[in-house]
């Protein structure tokens, strides 16, 4: 009989224990449950974008806006198509600007460079990260070669292509605000 008693206290304390484990690990996840909220909310990339979560130049904007789908309802509600075949590479390959000169912005590339193209694809001006051209290729037609941008055409086409990225970049960054 004292042997089923020590037994029965055995058990019974045990048990006590198993309860004070459960206890301290469910008191542990309450603590540590809000803190994982908050530092996802705070580290997670936004859902929508906005002039306030995206500083930068123009590379920089550009680069967070194209190279994901995130913003890609964003983007064709400001009114500019996203392919949606383009969509399966996990980017925004290609936009095209509204202004009078169209220009076919695509997405910044892993060397810090984006290629802009005039009139189509034949005309293709290259851009550093500073917004600075740093190469060209003009189409002259049938049975000429290709040309380089002149120092006069270069500061043209450097300041309408800042100019048609910050409209296009405005137009995604109302919608966004919209949004919210």
């Amino acid at each position: 009989m004292m042997f089923i008693k020590q037994e029965r206290e055995k058990n019974n304390r045990g048990k006590k224990e198993m309860m004070s484990r459960i206890f301290k690990v469910i008191l542990l996840l309450f603590f540590i449950a809000p803190v994982i909220v908050i530092l996802y909310d705070t580290l997670a990339t936004p859902k929508v974008l906005t002039r306030e979560n995206n500083k930068g130049n123009e590379f920089e904007q550009l680069n967070r806006l194209m190279n994901t789908t995130r913003y890609r309802e964003q983007v064709n509600k400001a009114g500019y198509e996203v392919d949606e075949n383009d969509i399966m590479m996990d980017r925004i390959p290609v936009l095209e600007t509204k202004g009078k000169t169209k220009f076919i912005i695509q997405s910044p590339t892993d060397t810090k460079e984006i290629f802009v193209y005039i009139g189509g694809y034949r005309n293709r001006i290259t851009l550093d990260k500073n917004m600075n051209i740093n190469s060209s290729s003009i189409d002259q037609g049938d049975n000429k070669p290709s040309r380089e941008l002149t120092e006069e055409e270069k500061s043209k086409y450097e300041k309408e292509i800042k100019e048609e990225i910050n409209k296009l970049l405005d137009d995604v960054y109302k919608v966004g605000e919209k949004m919210q």
